[in-house]
């Protein structure tokens, strides 16, 4: 192989071959986002119009902070009971985006309907990292998530 075909090759591998994350296979409804609820998730969780609430959050918090829902494709969405282990991380928390594995992990505990849950905060982090909460879209996040549970949980 010739120096530039390395190259080439090299440049091609480092745009699809390394790590990345990883792509779960998804709900079209649902932007392609797989849903995940544990048995012990909240009752909001389970009920039959959960995937049409969650769909309205994913769809408001992508357009709030001008993303395309359908870059959501590909992600995982665990909804359960207890707080959330998450790695890198001491304590339980309420939620955790994992990068890796590509999964987004909620708790239900303590909230009243999926909009008031933390998986706006945690699509954020889908979508931009910034496990510091550095970036200054975390400071408008309140009107976003009045909004969602003004409009849709009751």
């Amino acid at each position: 192989m010739r120096p530039q075909q390395i190259a080439t090759a090299l440049l091609l591998c480092a745009m699809g071959c390394g790590p990345g994350r990883h792509h779960w296979l998804g709900d079209p409804d649902l932007f392609g986002v797989a849903l995940v609820v544990t048995e012990d998730a909240a009752p909001f969780a389970q009920a039959a119009d959960a995937c049409e609430h969650l769909r309205r959050t994913l769809l408001a918090t992508s357009v709030y902070f001008g993303f395309d829902p359908a870059d959501l494709a590909g992600l995982r969405i665990v909804l359960q009971g207890p707080p959330v282990q998450c790695s890198g991380f001491a304590g339980p928390l309420l939620g955790c985006y994992e990068w890796e594995s590509n999964t987004v992990t909620v708790s239900t505990r303590g909230v009243h309907c999926l909009e008031a849950s933390p998986v706006s905060h945690e699509v954020l982090h889908y979508f931009i990292g910034d496990p510091g909460h550095t970036d200054p879209r975390w400071t408008t996040f309140v009107p976003l998530w009045l909004s969602l549970q003004g409009a849709s949980c009751n």
